[in-house]
Parts: structure tokens; C-alpha cells; sequence
């Protein structure tokens, strides 16, 4: 679940034990990369998206990418999660300019062309795709959630050295999410 406490600003989610264990990880300095390998269902792209959200509350001003398989893909799954994930009503539902994302407290834009959400403390998360793998080689970011990166193809190697080197010149913890299943290519 997720709880909003508008009078503190504080947003709280539940976690289960091996989403708990990964958030241990992905915390700490030691990696890089860390990654969350469940089934199907297990609420890994939900996992991601509260992680990436909860990055960008913590770093006022600053940077972040969310990325899918393809936009489409990334449009129909990743994205729309991501926008559930948000405190408010009908979030998760883009139809027009007064459903989505913009009717959560924490978004003071979602500009649909750009595939942008900017919240209230500043901070930008980009929402991307890894079907043209090169197109935020001049971006910099402070974190970075990759949902299910074992589909993205022949360019995951070229994607993630890319990526890698956007994770400077912003606040953030450096780090990438990734949330895949066991299955397609590792």
C-alpha cells in the first residue's frame, strides 16, 4: 500500500521481505548496480517505481530516469505504475489534462511530449526506453531504474556502459535499479 501524510509531506510504502533485503542493497555504497529478480506478478516493476519516486523526493532539484523495454511497452507498464504509485486519485490513468499524474500533490507538471514528470521539490524524472538505447548520452542523472533490462536486446551491454556514465553531475545515489525476471536474455 501506499500512505500519504499530507501534513508532513511523507510518503510511506509497504515492502515485502525480499523487496526490504534489495532496498538494503541498493542503499548502501557498495554497488553499482543492484538488481531485483522475481516472477512474474511479484510487484517488481511497483517495487522500482516506489524506489525511483522515493530517490527523487530525497534529492531536491535533481535528475532521474525510469526506463522499459520499448515505449510502448514502457508507455502501457512502467510508466503507468510508476504514475500509480503517486499519492492522489486516478494517477495511474492518462487520458487528459485533468487525469494522470498531475492530479497527484507531489507533481507540479507531467509534460506528455517529453515524456517528463517534474515534482514539487524540483526533481525531474525522465521517462525513457531502451529501444534507441543512445538517446540520453547527454543527460546526467542520480539514479536510474531499468524495468526488466533482459529484454532490451543486443544493446544492453552499450545501454548500461552508456547509462553508467550519465550517473554524475547531479544529487542522487549514483545507482542503478534493475527489476527482471529470471527469463528472456541475461
Amino acid at each position: 500500500g501506499v500512505t500519504w501524510n499530507r501534513e508532513e509531506s511523507a510518503l510511506t510504502y509497504d515492502v515485502w521481505d525480499a523487496q526490504r533485503r534489495t532496498l538494503e542493497a541498493v542503499d548502501t555504497d557498495e554497488s553499482d548496480i543492484v538488481a531485483f529478480l522475481a516472477g512474474y506478478g511479484s510487484g517488481k516493476t511497483v517495487f522500482g517505481a516506489r524506489w525511483l519516486i522515493k530517490q527523487a523526493l530525497e534529492y531536491d532539484g535533481s535528475r532521474f530516469l525510469g526506463m522499459g523495454i520499448d515505449f510502448t511497452k514502457a508507455r502501457d507498464t512502467t510508466f503507468r505504475v510508476l504514475f500509480e504509485q503517486l499519492p492522489g486519485e486516478r494517477t495511474g490513468i492518462v487520458t487528459s489534462s485533468y487525469n494522470g499524474p498531475e492530479q497527484s500533490p507531489l507533481v507540479t507538471d507531467y509534460n506528455r511530449q517529453s515524456n517528463r514528470l517534474t515534482l514539487s521539490n524540483d526533481s525531474v524524472i525522465k521517462l525513457g526506453s531502451a529501444d534507441r538505447w543512445n538517446r540520453y548520452a547527454g543527460d546526467e542523472y542520480g539514479a536510474v531504474h531499468l524495468d526488466e533490462p533482459s529484454h532490451y536486446g543486443e544493446d544492453l551491454h552499450d545501454l548500461v556502459e552508456m547509462i553508467g556514465s550519465r550517473l554524475r553531475g547531479v544529487d542522487g545515489p549514483g545507482t542503478q535499479l534493475w527489476t527482471l525476471t529470471g527469463e528472456g536474455r541475461n
